[in-house]
């Protein structure tokens, strides 16, 4: 009887033993096992002055200020921003009394985009005007200074039709020239001056 007992007890001692090894084994790996790093970036503020782009991750600049790669500007509060596209460096649109709405535009061409006469020419057209000669042109316009410096401003209203009217600024440099423009029915345009003269001595070069 005592030979079946022994190997009994050797049969347990044997196995406690390999359960032991095998316990430090899994506590050794324990040990030496490292995690993965997990790496969390802040997201950065937006810079001073810049543009909104959706999905960008830059927040949008205040409602008053807007720019494009070479123009800044301050719009009223009032003024919705519809932003750029094509040649439109920036847009707006203004609710004059809920059923009419002024459109702000700025649009950048070649600095061979045609002469005074001819761009002031083309405005009166669109409003139904008679064309002026150069001598003419010179003598409609007002040379404002602004932010940009030295530009060209020009209000037409054809009091026959007054269903549309126009308000600009040509701000000229060596590699482009920068339209703003106004179009809105003649009331509007008259009622919106004051603030689209202020807009346009905003505008400045970066």
């Amino acid at each position: 009887m005592d030979k079946p007992i022994n190997i009994i007890i050797a049969t347990i001692i044997v196995a406690a033993m390999l359960y032991l090894a095998y316990s430090n084994d899994d506590r050794e790996d324990a040990k030496t096992y490292n995690s993965p790093k997990v790496t969390i970036v802040a997201e950065k503020p937006a810079p001073e002055g810049s543009s909104f782009k959706e999905g960008s991750g830059v927040k949008p600049t205040e409602p008053t200020e807007g720019s494009s790669d070479s123009y800044s500007w301050e719009a009223p509060k009032h003024w919705l921003n519809k932003g750029a596209g094509g040649m439109r460096v920036g847009s707006y649109e203004v609710d004059y009394d809920g059923a009419i709405k002024a459109e702000i535009t700025l649009i950048t061409l070649g600095p061979n985009s045609g002469s005074l006469t001819s761009n002031i020419n083309r405005w009166r057209g669109q409003v139904e005007l008679a064309s002026l000669s150069e001598e003419e042109v010179k003598n409609s316009v007002e040379t404002r200074t602004g932010k940009f410096g030295k530009f060209i401003y020009v209000k037409l209203v054809n009091d026959t039709h007054p269903d549309k009217a126009i308000a600009a600024a040509i701000y000229r440099s060596p590699d482009e020239v920068l339209f703003v423009k106004m179009t809105a029915p003649a009331n509007a345009v008259n009622d919106l001056e004051k603030d689209f003269i202020a807009f346009c001595d905003s505008v400045a070069t970066k």
